[in-house]
């Protein structure tokens, strides 16, 4: 299939199902949250108190990001609009890999991973790989192999995203309003 840029790509419609739906509701609404609380601590702290400006940042643009998925997944596909959006995540998606080598807990330390990175940083190199091969998958035209690794980087997203509830993390400390 050729396409050029004045022919935007008409896919099926990607549906989910009702307990995905229900998944991705509640991550929007915690998303928005967090976002809100982010914002207010932002407001209350200096940035070196809460984690620093690599932390800001690449929180609240994973926190956006997040809201900006929900739209990717159940908004029309193959339009102009959808095309700039995904332009967007795609680099929102990307900074948010990328800084995340700046962010080390310990936890990757403790574990004995070098430079203190830890598992979730696999996440990151996953991310960069997909969206890379998305965007290169879509230019060619080939549909199936974009939505795979979108749906990949969506994926890597919501356990990232899972994984900074865990105690001790920055979103768990702003979603139980201990700072």
């Amino acid at each position: 299939m050729s396409t050029d840029a004045s022919s935007p790509i008409r896919p099926q419609p990607y549906q989910l199902n009702a307990a995905l739906r229900v998944i991705l509701w509640a991550g929007v609404v915690l998303a928005a949250f967090l976002l809100v609380r982010q914002l207010q601590i932002m407001l209350t702290y200096e940035f070196n108190q809460i984690g620093g400006i690599v932390m800001l940042a690449h929180s609240g643009v994973a926190l956006v990001a997040s809201l900006l998925t929900a739209w990717m997944l159940i908004g029309p596909k193959g339009t102009q609009v959808h095309r700039w959006m995904g332009r967007i995540w795609s680099v929102m998606l990307v900074f948010i890999a990328v800084s995340s080598f700046w962010l080390r807990d310990g936890f990757g330390a403790a574990m004995g991973w070098p430079l203190g990175l830890g598992p979730i940083h696999i996440l990151s190199a996953v991310t960069v790989f997909s969206v890379t091969q998305g965007i290169l998958a879509i230019r060619k035209g080939n549909l199936k192999v974009h939505i795979s690794n979108m749906v990949t980087v969506c994926w890597a997203l919501l356990i990232a995203g899972a994984f900074t509830l865990l105690p001790g993390r920055f979103m768990q400390q702003l979603a139980f309003f201990l700072i």
